[in-house]
């Protein structure tokens, strides 16, 4: 079961730049749209509650409990982890029966009618729990299977429009290692059938890279006798291997996909 903070947040978006969170969400919306997900959940619940000589009872006679409601939730989840999408939910508190709650099913009182008597009472309570999905994204681990099978990329290509495609690429590296497909939506809406595209993520590349190396250079554990040079020394050879994997991943893209 996800807790309040993965489902009011996307899993990558401490992760990624404002250009590749747009893109997975564009991806991410329009893969709910075509296999039908709903952003909008209502349930309504019937509930009698009676007391007298002693006895007290409280039923639901009709509808879904607000336990029912969070496994509705669990189940939303469940349907978008399969598709390779990440639903994000409307949050905050709700009263029910004076108790505060705080989640992502919201419970509103619809109506309340009954009778009391000096020592005993009938009531019967409507209330409507809902929930409501504020944005589904793509998984980056999942976004060039998920882009390719779209039917329509036109909100896609829209939420990258205006964005430095290299950019996104580069930060969607990993996630791109091994993609081979020049005619998919993925090569087309991000440049990588353009030799530009691999220009730019290079250039990113050797301008990290150097970032690193400079924020090593420039570390405290350098100065530290005898051990700070073997330790500043691993790490240089540690950022060199990262880059090297990274340029190979990027040739190997070129490779396979521009003609």
């Amino acid at each position: 079961m996800l807790g309040i903070i993965d489902r009011t947040s996307m899993p990558y978006e401490s992760d990624v730049n404002y250009g590749t969170y747009g893109m997975l969400g564009a991806i991410g919306e329009q893969v709910a749209k075509e296999v039908g997900l709903e952003k909008s959940f209502t349930f309504n619940e019937t509930t009698d509650e009676a007391f007298g000589g002693g006895l007290y009872r409280c039923d639901t006679v009709w509808g879904s409990t607000r336990g029912d409601v969070y496994k509705e939730v669990k189940e939303l989840e469940n349907k978008a982890d399969e598709l390779g999408i990440h639903a994000t939910f409307e949050s905050g508190f709700t009263t029910r029966y004076t108790i505060p709650r705080w989640g992502v099913v919201k419970t509103e009182s619809v109506s309340k009618d009954g009778e009391r008597g000096l020592f005993w009472g009938h009531f019967r309570y409507v209330d409507q729990h809902s929930f409501t999905v504020n944005e589904y994204g793509a998984l980056p681990e999942r976004f060039a299977e998920k882009l390719d099978q779209l039917e329509d990329t036109s909100a896609v290509k829209a939420s990258v429009k205006y964005m430095p495609l290299d950019v996104i690429a580069y930060d969607l590296i990993d996630h791109l290692d091994g993609y081979a497909d020049p005619t998919g939506n993925t090569a087309e809406i991000l440049g990588l059938r353009d030799h530009e595209t691999y220009a730019g993520m290079r250039e990113l590349l050797q301008l990290m890279t150097d970032s690193e190396h400079q924020k090593i250079n420039n570390s405290h554990v350098g100065k530290v006798p005898v051990i700070g040079d073997r330790i500043t020394a691993k790490k240089h050879e540690q950022v060199s291997q990262e880059m090297q994997r990274k340029s190979d991943i990027i040739d190997r893209l070129e490779e396979s996909l521009v003609e």
